[in-house]
């Protein structure tokens, strides 16, 4: 049986997208794999659009 760990990367603002392309390759740098595709969340808080980037990332473990 395969053994994984699972956790799920996230950036927010209006650099979201490319903040999150950096924490992204420096996980599989690490040995994370991406597992789908990215989740985007937009919002406005008041007046103010949110905006925020999910990446789910897997690792396989001995």
């Amino acid at each position: 049986m395969i053994k994984l760990e699972y956790k799920i990367l996230e950036s927010e603002g209006n650099k979201a997208h490319t903040e999150l392309e950096t924490i992204v390759n420096r996980a599989i740098s690490e040995g994370w794999e991406p597992q789908g595709g990215v989740m985007i969340s937009e919002a406005n808080i008041g007046d103010y659009p949110y905006t925020s980037y999910l990446q789910a990332m897997i690792r396989r473990l001995p």
